[in-house]
């Protein structure tokens, strides 16, 4: 059975307590969209709610938004069941103007994402933040998926859970060194851990591996850090996973 996916996991609920959970302010957000909003002393944690299904594996992000008059340098995320439990928490820090979790849904039903700051109540920072929820795609052995990604759009995620060693076979159709495709494993702390990496101008079809079967990973495919194309770029790619024992 697999393990419940919750990155950057924080089980202490005080924070939810009072005022964060006293807002009914909320706004809807929904999966594959990004918002934008401002954290300050008053509102220290602002509301979304969305609605989500058991089994569901759901990516939020949060960074400073660079446009913003006053950027949020210590931006987090805090999501809430439906029954009221933490299932995120990532406001004991975990670096500068970005902010990630990664969360199997418990139960179907309404929940409540938070985007905030580190330290929540007790924190100082604040200014603007964008915040996106990303559905992540299953990838299983009986089917390639593929995709379509521009350097100016938004990372897009997908998750594995299989029982048997497996390897990726990744394609694309670009000579850029874009995109970058990561394989992140999740950890027994709960945090994500880089397992693997592809990218570059000449790699255009890789097979790379093994990985246990039996865990969970987050394959995130975009531009890396410090690769973002100069021009313009769209990429078309194909990811398939192939069972292997590599004896």
């Amino acid at each position: 059975m697999y393990q419940r996916i919750i990155a950057l996991f924080l089980i202490v609920c005080v924070f939810l307590t009072g005022s964060i959970l006293a807002q009914d302010d909320t706004e809807p957000i929904d999966y594959g969209e990004t918002v934008t909003g401002e954290v300050t002393d008053d509102r220290f944690a602002v509301p979304y709610t969305f609605t989500g299904a058991a089994g569901d594996v759901v990516v939020m992000t949060i960074d400073g938004d660079q446009d913003a008059p006053t950027i949020l340098f210590d931006p987090a995320l805090i999501l809430v069941s439906p029954d009221g439990e933490a299932l995120a928490d990532t406001t004991a820090g975990e670096g500068l103007f970005a902010s990630v979790a990664v969360v199997e849904l418990p139960e179907d039903g309404d929940y409540t994402l938070f985007a905030t700051r580190f330290d929540g109540e007790m924190g100082f920072g604040f200014g603007g933040y964008t915040m996106s929820l990303f559905l992540a795609e299953p990838i299983s052995a009986d089917e390639t998926t593929e995709g379509t990604i521009t350097d100016a759009g938004a990372n897009q995620y997908y998750v594995i859970q299989h029982d048997k060693d497996f390897a990726l076979r990744y394609t694309s159709d670009t000579d850029a060194n874009f995109p970058r495709l990561t394989v992140n494993a999740l950890t027994d702390t709960g945090a994500l851990e880089i397992v693997a990496e592809v990218y570059g101008s000449l790699l255009n079809n890789a097979l790379f591996g093994p990985f246990p079967g039996g865990d969970t990973y987050i394959v995130t495919v975009g531009a890396g850090e410090f690769n973002r194309p100069m021009e313009p770029v769209e990429a078309n790619f194909s990811i398939a996973l192939e069972e292997t024992d590599f004896e």
